[in-house]
């Protein structure tokens, strides 16, 4: 049976993804913009499929396998994750007041994504992975299947910045400790269900990356919109100097203790 296309998700800079259907099976179709299938981009799709294909773990979305006809139309195939990306969840249960407990998305919930995307990490950290590019519509979520994350593996000319350790952003050496970063940018997006140093919407990008160069700024997280031990863990996460930042387990050990605790 072919494989199906049968609705738009979302698109990215060089590419586009869509729900599909293989066997009966949903499952998430991604695949090159028009205009954008150069050899370059084919050949970092071709790597990602590759390095996907061969991860096993239940914290990473599975690839299934790939479909082209002509080089350009390569197609990736993963599992469907039928909640979306976590920016879409965040964005939809955005709550009215700051501190405001949403019942469709509380904080146990949040800290069971959270212990996922740490664990996550941990796996691609020993593989020698580094993420890169971890974001909140990296993350995906699935009513059974809970958080995965996707999109990993392959340079990028194109990154998120404001989701971009220093070190990154200087051209600097780097390690998996850019990835503990991230993810402590991906809490205060947590706390606040707003972008990354929301409360400076009036400077310009380019101006809040020189002073997270400069270390002199990092993202909002409002002692009252989390848990305290999640606020503390979020600054670890963004200390400026990358070798004293707590590792992938490390992070995923302090979620799991404080989980332990609460139930």
């Amino acid at each position: 049976m072919a494989l199906e296309m049968t609705k738009f998700v979302a698109e990215g800079s060089y590419g586009h993804v869509w729900l599909g259907a293989y066997r009966g099976q949903p499952v998430a179709i991604k695949c090159l913009l028009p205009g954008k299938a150069t050899n370059t981009t084919i050949a970092q799709l071709v790597e990602e499929i590759k390095l996907s294909s061969k991860m096993d773990s239940p914290y990473i979305a599975r690839t299934l396998g790939a479909s082209w006809r002509i080089p350009s139309e390569l197609q990736m195939v993963l599992e469907w994750m039928d909640c979306g990306d976590l920016k879409s969840v965040l964005d939809a249960t955005k709550p009215t007041c700051l501190g405001q407990d949403v019942a469709t998305f509380p904080w146990s919930k949040k800290i069971e994504s959270m212990l996922a995307i740490a664990e996550g990490l941990v796996y691609l950290h020993s593989l020698d992975i580094i993420h890169r590019d971890l974001k909140s519509r990296n993350v995906l979520l699935d009513s059974k299947k809970g958080t995965k994350l996707t999109d990993f593996g392959v340079s990028r000319e194109i990154s998120t910045a404001t989701m971009t350790a220093p070190e990154i952003l200087q051209d600097s050496n780097y390690t998996t400790a850019v990835d503990v970063y991230s993810f402590g940018v991906l809490l205060s997006e947590l706390a606040t269900h707003d972008t990354p140093y929301y409360n400076l919407r009036n400077e310009k990008d380019t101006a809040i990356i020189s002073r997270v160069i400069q270390g002199t700024v990092q993202p909002a997280i409002p002692s009252e919109s989390c848990p305290p031990w999640v606020r503390t863990l979020a600054l670890a996460c963004l200390t400026w100097a990358s070798d004293f930042r707590p590792t992938a387990v490390q992070v995923a050990y302090t979620i799991s203790q404080h989980m332990h605790q609460s139930s």
